[in-house]
């Protein structure tokens, strides 16, 4: 009887420190740390005509963890209120990472094709380890790449939905 009270002790000990440990973690692959982003994270944005929600990335849901230079598959519901919108100039959502550089330009459409979908699209995660706000951009340009190079104007329309947390290699 006093063995297994022994027992019984210590397993509840190291159960109890174990939660200390995850408690007072704030590692990127501890599961506290990873819910507490989620939860800090929205998972939508609109600002004007167009909403922003739902992205996944690798199907882990708006928030995940990757090594350096690692691709992303991501997916996204994008709703335009073609009502509000200039019918004759050209829209643009480009995404990247804040404080980066633009990564793509997922739409690029009028307004008589605007509506409600759903876009996939990959990222490359930054080189450098660190936690990287994922966000999107509403641009009117005339192509493209001249929306990707209005990326981290100030005068620009900024959305963030997403995180990457970038891990030593």
């Amino acid at each position: 009887m006093k063995k297994y009270r022994y027992v019984c002790l210590m397993t509840v000990c190291v159960v109890f420190f174990n939660l200390g440990l995850y408690a007072n973690s704030s590692s990127p692959q501890d599961p506290y740390f990873l819910d507490k982003l989620k939860q800090e994270t929205p998972s939508e944005a609109q600002v004007g005509a167009v909403a922003i929600a739902n992205l996944n990335l690798n199907r882990q849901g708006n928030v995940i963890v990757v090594y350096p230079k690692e691709k992303v598959f991501a997916m996204v519901n994008i709703a335009c209120d073609a009502n509000d919108i200039d019918p004759y100039t050209l829209h643009q959502i480009v995404v990247g990472y804040e404080g980066g550089e633009a990564q793509k330009c997922i739409l690029n459409e009028f307004k008589y094709r605007l509506g409600s979908s759903i876009t996939s699209f990959f990222l490359e995660a930054p080189e450098t380890p660190g936690v990287y706000n994922i966000q999107f951009q509403l641009e009117q340009a005339r192509s493209p790449l001249e929306a990707m190079q209005c990326w981290g104007e100030e005068a620009a329309v900024q959305m963030i939905i997403g995180k990457i947390i970038v891990l030593e290699q």
